[in-house]
């Protein structure tokens, strides 16, 4: 993992379903997350010296009197070049074309759209430059896997005590026997 350079390549910022919450956690690993969850966190960060480092934003519901299009707008404002993300829950409140105007890049329904936010997201780590910010991690089973198979990419195992993941079998090498 990359030491952190005090900048953010994944902000989050309002309020998402648990079922969002758990997929972000379990599904995609951030190298360095900041989270703004209040109205207060939200103007101190956009107080902040630091600009346009972050890669990618992720917008949720609204925080406190500030609805969705208005902190779009100041992320636009602030992060001119960063792809902004809205998660919603239900298509009856959205307004895609309004969001779209004040700076939102990309809207999806959760759980609906799923599938297209987990492209959006396989799209934006392929890309050149992204550095790797985000991985996206696949369970599968250790059974699928025989010993002195040559693994086509890295096996990580989840330690949920720690909540952390491990690398345990490098990318080219091969699964011996006493690791299955």
């Amino acid at each position: 993992m990359r030491e952190s350079s005090g900048a953010f390549r994944l902000l989050t910022v309002g309020r998402f379903s648990a079922d969002f919450t758990s997929y972000l956690q379990g599904a995609i690993r951030p190298i360095e997350v900041e989270s703004c969850q209040s109205e207060s966190e939200f103007f101190e960060l956009l107080e902040k010296e630091v600009r346009d480092v972050s890669s990618t934003i992720i917008c949720g519901a609204f925080l406190g009197d500030l609805s969705v299009a208005e902190m779009a707008q100041a992320l636009r404002s602030t992060f001119p070049k960063s792809r902004i993300l809205h998660i919603g829950e239900s298509a009856s409140e959205l307004n895609v074309q309004n969001l779209k105007k004040n700076g939102i890049t990309e809207v999806y329904i959760w759980p609906a759209d799923r599938s297209f936010f987990e492209g959006e997201v396989d799209r934006i780590l392929s890309e050149p430059g992204s550095g790797g910010g985000l991985s996206r991690l696949r369970p599968i089973h250790l059974g699928d896997v025989g010993a002195g198979e040559v693994l086509p990419f890295d096996l990580s195992v989840y330690l949920p005590m720690n909540k952390k993941h491990i690398r345990f079998v490098k990318k080219g090498e091969a699964l011996r026997e006493n690791q299955r």
